[in-house]
C-alpha cells in the first residue's frame, strides 16, 4: 500500500513535465552525434566534459534508435527511474527506522516531491546523476541487509553495485565515502573487512576513469580550485540553495508559489527557534537528541558536506547562482537531509509534545507537511510551464499589456 500510494503521489507531482517536450542544449549535442553516425565504441568512451558516461551514450543511442527525436519516452524513463529511486530509499528508510510504520513513507515521499532538484527529472541528460543514485541506494540497501543477515553475498554485491556509481556522473566519485560513513557510523561495521571489497571495485573504476577521462585532461571541466575560502562560499550558498528551493523559492515561477513559500518558511524558522532555545536552555543530561540517532545526523551531515565541497572544488568557474538555483547539484544533498528529517521527526516531536498538547501538535505537523506538498506541487508545474525548461538561465522580462 505505502509503495503504490508514493507511486500516485510522483506520477502526481511530475507528469507536467510531459507538457513541455524539448530538448535541452546538452540533449541536441548527443542527438547531433547520432545523427550523423559519430555513434561508436570510442564515442562511448570518450568522456563529455569530466564525465565518464558509457552508459548513458549507449542508452540514450538505443532511446534515439526507438524514438527518435520524441522526447516524451525519455522523460518516462526518468520518472520510472525516480519511482524506482524512491522506492529504494523507502526500503533504506524501513531498515533505518524499523519501529516507525510510517515514517520510512514520509521520508520517501519528502524526497521523491521535492522541486529542488527539478532538472534531473525534466533535462534528460541529467539523468546520469539519477543512475548513480541509483546504484548509491542499492549499494547501501545491500550493505545494510548485509549487516543485518551477516550473508557475504550481499556484500559483495554491494561492492559491485558501489562499481556504478561514479559511471556517467562525477560527483559519483566521492560515492566510496557515502558508503564508508554508512558502513562505520550507521551500521557501525568493522572498518577494514568491510573497505576491501569497495576499494577494489573503486581501484577498477579509477583505472578506467584515468585512461578515458584524466588522461585528456578534463577533470573539473578544467576549473579546479583548493582556495578554502571560494569552497567556505561556495559550501554556504549551497545550503543556502537547497533550503530556499525546498521552500520553493524561484525566480522562475515568482510570484506563483511566494505566498505558499513564506508561509512554509515562517513555519520551518519558528521550528528551528524554537529547538535552538531548546538546546541553548536546557542543561545536557535533561535534553532530548533533537538529531535522532547520532550516526545517522553525522552521515548526513557529512555526506551532504562533501557533496557541496566536491562542487565547489570541481566547478570554481561557476558563480554562487549555480549553487543557488542549479537543481543537480542539489540532488544528492536532498537525499541526506531527508533522511535527516526522518531522524529527527520522532525526538523533535519529543520536544514539542513537553510544551504543547501532543494531538494538536500532530495535526500541527500534518498542516506543516500538507503546506510543503503543496509548494512542491505549484513549483513542478509552474516550472513545467516555464519559457526556460531547465534551471539555470533566466526568462525574458516582459512588461504585459
Amino acid at each position: 500500500m505505502p509503495l503504490l500510494l508514493l507511486t500516485l503521489l510522483i506520477i502526481l507531482f511530475w507528469h507536467p513535465v510531459f507538457f513541455n517536450n524539448e530538448f535541452y542544449g546538452d540533449d541536441l549535442d548527443f542527438l547531433k552525434a547520432f545523427e550523423s553516425g559519430q555513434f561508436s565504441l570510442k564515442y562511448m568512451l570518450a568522456p563529455h566534459n569530466e564525465h565518464f558516461m558509457p552508459i548513458f551514450k549507449l542508452l540514450f543511442f538505443m532511446m534515439f534508435k526507438l524514438f527518435g527525436r520524441n522526447l516524451i519516452p525519455c522523460l518516462m524513463l526518468s520518472l520510472i527511474l525516480h519511482i524506482v529511486n524512491s522506492f529504494l530509499l523507502f526500503k533504506l528508510s524501513e531498515m533505518l527506522f524499523p519501529k516507525n510504520r510510517w515514517l520510512p513513507f514520509l521520508v520517501a515521499v519528502l524526497f521523491a516531491v521535492n522541486s529542488a532538484y527539478f532538472e534531473v527529472i525534466h533535462w534528460f541528460t541529467i539523468i546520469n546523476s539519477a543512475m548513480s543514485l541509483f546504484f548509491l541506494l542499492l549499494t547501501l540497501v545491500l550493505l545494510h541487509r548485509y549487516a543485518l543477515e551477516k550473508k557475504d553475498w550481499l556484500l559483495y554485491s554491494s561492492a559491485v553495485s558501489s562499481f556504478f556509481i561514479p559511471v556517467g556522473f562525477s560527483l559519483g566519485l566521492i560515492g566510496i565515502a557515502f558508503i564508508w560513513l554508512y558502513a562505520w557510523l550507521v551500521l557501525k561495521l568493522p572498518k577494514i573487512r568491510i573497505a576491501v571489497p569497495y576499494l577494489i571495485a573503486w581501484s577498477v573504476f579509477l583505472v578506467l576513469y584515468g585512461l578515458f577521462v584524466a588522461r585528456v585532461g578534463v577533470v573539473g571541466a578544467g576549473s579546479l580550485t583548493l582556495d578554502p575560502l571560494k569552497i567556505v562560499q561556495y559550501v554556504f550558498f549551497g545550503y543556502l540553495g537547497a533550503f530556499l528551493k525546498t521552500m520553493g523559492f524561484s525566480v522562475l515561477v515568482a510570484p506563483y508559489t511566494i505566498v505558499l513559500s513564506v508561509l512554509l518558511t515562517i513555519q520551518f524558522v519558528f521550528v528551528g527557534y524554537f529547538l535552538l532555545l531548546y538546546l541553548f536552555l536546557n542543561r545536557r543530561e535533561e535534553r532530548i537528541a533533537a538529531g535522532g540517532e547520532r550516526g545517522i545526523l553525522w552521515f548526513c551531515l557529512l555526506s551532504a558536506l562533501l557533496c557541496y565541497m566536491a562542487i565547489a572544488v570541481t566547478r570554481s568557474s561557476l558563480g554562487v547562482e549555480a549553487f543557488l538555483s542549479w537543481g543537480r547539484y542539489h540532488y544528492f544533498p536532498i537525499l541526506f537531509f531527508s533522511i535527516l528529517a526522518g531522524s529527527m521527526a520522532r525526538p523533535v516531536f519529543k520536544i514539542f509534545s513537553k510544551v504543547y498538547s501532543p494531538r494538536r501538535l500532530k495535526i500541527f505537523f500534518v498542516i506543516l507537511f500538507s503546506l510543503y506538498l503543496m509548494t512542491q506541487l505549484a513549483m513542478i508545474r509552474q516550472k513545467s510551464f516555464s519559457p526556460v525548461r531547465v534551471e539555470g538561465a533566466l526568462p525574458k522580462l516582459e512588461i504585459p499589456v
